[in-house]
């Protein structure tokens, strides 16, 4: 029977050379990817013990860009001609200091 070994598991921080030891602020960059590196591994466990949280993670991706698509489908309108109501002379004609020197006499 084939087992399949696991490699051992380094570290990002030592991959990227962010000993401590190398500088403070080296030691506090390694600090936080030693950090978001363990958030990873441990979500990563989660969801490989866990198949509903699986589930509801998939479900939640396919919503969501499912979202996105009817955001970029239905309400990008976008045309070839540009807007009559919108350029240089638009932005002037509402602006405030355009207004001011209106109604001054």
């Amino acid at each position: 029977k084939y087992v399949r070994r696991r490699k051992a598991q380094t570290s990002i921080r030592s991959a990227l050379k962010l000993d401590p030891g190398s500088g403070e602020m080296k030691e506090g960059l390694g600090v936080f990817v030693e950090a978001i590196d363990n958030i990873a591994l441990s979500t990563g466990n989660f969801f490989r013990n866990d198949p509903f949280a699986r589930a509801f993670f998939l479900s939640y991706l396919m919503i969501l860009h499912l979202w996105a698509f009817c955001l970029v489908l239905f309400h990008a309108h976008g045309t070839l001609e540009p807007s009559p109501d919108v350029g240089p002379e638009e932005l002037l004609r509402h602006s405030y200091r355009h207004n001011e020197q209106a109604s001054s006499p």
